[in-house]
């Protein structure tokens, strides 16, 4: 391998910048829409819902535990380290 160890560490950064600046931007594009989130359980601090959309995007909200197993509306209101912030949106029935 031709490529110094420093050159190695500056492209992977330069990647690793990209990728996130691309989360970003589609996160941001997102904020203020309603998706669909199947709720999988608590998140690590118990305090959460956390469950995924139709295109596997992280969500974090409120809610009661009947949620769990559900598939329930949730709005977009937040985007950090690639998961949602999201409140529960109303339930039609």
């Amino acid at each position: 391998d031709d490529v110094e160890l420093a050159e190695k560490q500056r492209r992977l950064q330069h990647l690793l910048q990209l990728y996130h600046s691309g989360l970003k931007e589609k996160g941001a594009a997102r904020l203020g829409q309603t998706a669909e989130v199947l709720v999988e359980r608590r998140n690590k601090d118990g305090k959460l819902l956390k469950g995924h959309t139709r295109r596997y995007e992280r969500v974090i909200f409120s809610g009661d535990d009947s949620l769990i197993g559900s598939l329930v509306p949730v709005k977009l209101q937040n985007f950090q380290h690639e998961t949602f912030l999201a409140e529960l949106a109303e339930i039609k029935k």
